[in-house]
């Protein structure tokens, strides 16, 4: 009965944005935020409910190790929220948990492991305080495609967690 009337109700929302109904013309709207907002006009999909897809990811490429990032043998999962738009590109990403957080404990280890000049010769690799591979991974997001999230068959704009690891071969 539930899954009943979820499908009538959606149905009905699609009717209203076919027929040009003003109140529900765009069902994106619905959930815009303020416009300097994360997403602003795109869905939070959560969960999959009758006539909702969520994007997938389509093509994708490793991130770039930085070189402090290197010398600190540093491997982990840098997680992020990505707005895909409804043609499938990146608009957006933002951080959730990184790995740069990390950056006074592994000095320390460093430091304690193979010694001040090594610690120190790491420091000097580092740009701006920070090991680089939360903004690599950001950058390495931007260039990936999807096929975006639909509605009933319609493309829209959709907020999707993601997740790129970084792993020494």
């Amino acid at each position: 009965m539930r899954n009943v009337l979820v499908g009538a109700l959606c149905l009905s929302l699609w009717g209203h944005a076919a027929s040009g109904d003003r109140n529900s013309r765009d069902l994106a709207s619905t959930t815009q935020g303020p416009a300097g907002q994360f997403g602003a006009g795109a869905f939070r999909l959560e969960f999959a409910t009758w006539g909702v897809a969520p994007p997938v990811v389509v093509t994708w490429s490793e991130p770039q190790y930085t070189r402090a990032g290197m010398a600190l043998k540093l491997q982990g999962t840098v997680e992020l929220d990505v707005v895909v738009n409804a043609d499938g590109s990146v608009g957006d990403a933002r951080l959730v948990r990184g790995l740069d957080a990390r950056l006074p404990y592994l000095i320390a280890d460093v430091r304690r492991v193979r010694g001040d000049a090594v610690a120190d010769a790491v420091l000097g690799m580092l740009v701006n305080g920070a090991i680089g591979l939360d903004a690599s991974a950001i950058d390495c997001v931007k260039t990936w495609a999807f096929t975006p999230a639909s509605i009933l068959g319609k493309p829209v704009a959709a907020i999707r967690a993601t997740s790129v690891v970084f792993r020494l071969r």
